[in-house]
C-alpha cells in the first residue's frame, strides 16, 4: 500500500513524489467529471476542494484524503474505476506508458485506450448516414 509518514507536519522527499506521482497519474487519467464522480463516490462535496482547474481540485482532494487518513480509499476508488492501471507497486503509484515507439498496436493494448466511444459512436453514425459515390 502506498504509505505516508505518521507525522502530517514532516513532509519528506518521498512523500512529496509520492503525491506528485497521484496528480499527476489522476490528472492524465481522470476528465474533470470523472473526477467529480470519484469525489462524491468517496462522499466528499465537490464543491468543497479548493480551486478552479482539474489539477487544483486534484491536488486538494489528495490533501484531504490524507488528512482524513483514506489515501488508500482514494487508490482504491481509481483503481476500481481505471483497472488498467497500476496505481500501487513497492508503495508508489505507478502507470504503464502506453506509447509504444514505432512498434504496432495490437490487440493486448487495447486497455490502454478508453474513453473515446462515444466519439467513436458519432463517428459510424455519421459515416452511416453519408453515401459515398465512387466516380
Amino acid at each position: 500500500m502506498l504509505s505516508f509518514d505518521s507525522n502530517p507536519g514532516l513532509i519528506s522527499p518521498s512523500k512529496e513524489s509520492k503525491r506528485a506521482e497521484l496528480r499527476r497519474l489522476l490528472g492524465h487519467c481522470f476528465s474533470l467529471e470523472e473526477i467529480k464522480t470519484l469525489v462524491f463516490d468517496l462522499g466528499i462535496d465537490f464543491e468543497e476542494l479548493e480551486g478552479e482547474t482539474k489539477t487544483s481540485k486534484i491536488r486538494s482532494l489528495i490533501l484531504i484524503m490524507e488528512r482524513q487518513h483514506k489515501l488508500e480509499a482514494l487508490i482504491a476508488a481509481a483503481a476500481r474505476a481505471r483497472p488498467d492501471i497500476v496505481w500501487i507497486e513497492n508503495g508508489s503509484p505507478t502507470a504503464t506508458c502506453p506509447y509504444r515507439g514505432l512498434s504496432p498496436f495490437g490487440e493486448q493494448d487495447a486497455p490502454l485506450f478508453f474513453g473515446r466511444e462515444r466519439f467513436v459512436e458519432q463517428l459510424v453514425t455519421a459515416v452511416r448516414m453519408v453515401r459515398f459515390h465512387v466516380s
